[in-house]
């Protein structure tokens, strides 16, 4: 080959190259400015979007596997939380609640409590003080927790500091009144410190009808034991937010408090019946409540829980200033819940409206009107109307009034 067609050979091979060159050059420009997807999230078929729910398809297959080998864990686990297994240990937060003074009450508050219990868990023993039934707990309103180690030593050391948010305000000579807004006012039943300022010597009377309001009363006064029931019916709230105490009034002797008995027998003061009033309502409308709870928790599920009927609630007007309690019924074919109030106004399956008393009502209403029981004991003063009753069964009574007014 001549020398000139070598050079013309070398000559295509260097253009040739500048090509190939210029070619990728701009390749390279054109990739970068178009973005391709990444490897992650490159998905045309759909098939990770569908891995992805098939993770969360098995995620709730498994959850909904553990409930069903486990259906009361949920429940438990609200139960756990209104316990507290170790309050010795925050000693300082533990406040002191009285119990019922009627024992009805209180037995039916404990089959509530026991009801309640959470796997594991058991009810303490009761504690008294000074002749009272103590209930402890951590911590105030809907946060409050069950002690479940509460005994006697702990109660000794929280009975040293134990005193309610308020102080006894006088209301005239020998009568002075404890209200809160917390639970903790019939703490001051039990505390040194308050009976101490009110400094009586002798016996002291204690109308204590809610959890938020106590007003004591010289037992030597009877001007101020009148004062003090006067406040007491007025400023009892009744519908049970506050918790329930007593109904009757209650003395302290020597330390230790008891039924007041003047002249060994009940008062039968207009004020104090007012106040007796006041705390039955307070107590009717707890009953209720209580109920209420034993029937959700059976049907929850939790085993132990006694037999409640299902049953709807009465209504029921309190007028404070006349201690008067209207009762409204129907003709329901569910159970209604009473308890025993001043007037009984029912409305027939006719549409006829007949009021009447208490005592009248139950004499009508015979067989229909039955006591509540749980575990065969009866809930004191309540009482399931099983409907039936007639315009029939009211028109010419003694006692019956027929009214367009419900």
């Amino acid at each position: 080959m001549s020398d000139k067609r070598v050079w013309w050979a070398v000559l295509a091979g260097v253009l040739l190259c500048f090509k190939v060159c210029a070619l990728g050059l701009k390749s390279s420009r054109n990739s970068s400015a178009y973005s391709y997807p990444s490897s992650s999230s490159y998905d045309p078929y759909g098939l990770k979007s569908a891995k992805k729910n098939l993770d969360s398809m098995k995620a709730e297959r498994e959850a909904l596997k553990r409930e069903l080998l486990n259906p009361m864990a949920e429940v438990n686990a609200e139960l756990e939380a209104a316990v507290q297994r170790h309050c010795s240990a925050v000693r300082s937060d533990v406040r002191l609640e009285i119990d019922f003074t009627d024992s009805g009450m209180s037995s039916l508050a404990r089959e509530v409590r026991r009801a309640e219990m959470p796997q594991g868990a058991w009810l303490p023993t009761p504690l008294v003080a000074q002749g009272l039934g103590i209930t402890m707990r951590e911590g105030w309103g809907d946060e409050a927790k069950l002690c479940l180690d509460a005994d006697e030593t702990l109660l000794k050391e929280v009975l040293l500091t134990a005193k309610p948010s308020s102080e006894p305000v006088k209301l005239g000579a020998g009568a002075w009144a404890v209200t809160t807004t917390d639970f903790s006012a019939t703490t001051s039943m039990v505390s040194t410190a308050s009976l101490d300022a009110m400094k009586v010597k002798g016996q002291l009377v204690a109308f204590a009808p809610t959890d938020n309001l106590v007003v004591f009363a010289d037992a030597t006064n009877a001007a101020a034991i009148t004062l003090a029931a006067k406040y007491a019916a007025e400023h009892t709230r009744t519908k049970g937010e506050d918790g329930c105490v007593a109904i009757e009034p209650l003395v302290r002797t020597n330390g230790t408090w008891g039924s007041w008995l003047p002249n060994g027998k009940p008062s039968t003061a207009r004020e104090v019946e007012s106040v007796r009033v006041a705390a039955r309502e307070c107590q009717a409308n707890i009953v209720g409540s209580f109920l209420e709870e034993l029937v959700t928790l059976r049907e929850a599920g939790l085993s132990g829980v006694p037999f409640v009927s299902t049953f709807d609630v009465s209504e029921r007007e309190f007028t404070a200033k006349r201690s008067v309690v209207t009762m409204a019924l129907d003709d329901s074919t569910v159970p209604q819940l009473l308890s025993p109030a001043t007037e009984v106004k029912l409305e027939t399956e006719e549409g006829r409206v007949f009021s009447m008393s208490w005592e009248t009502f139950v004499g009508l209403g015979g067989t229909r009107v039955v006591p509540v029981a749980v575990r065969d004991t009866n809930v004191p003063n309540a009482f399931f109307y099983q409907g039936g009753l007639s315009a029939a069964d009211f028109t010419g009574k003694h006692g019956v009034k027929s009214t367009t007014k419900f």
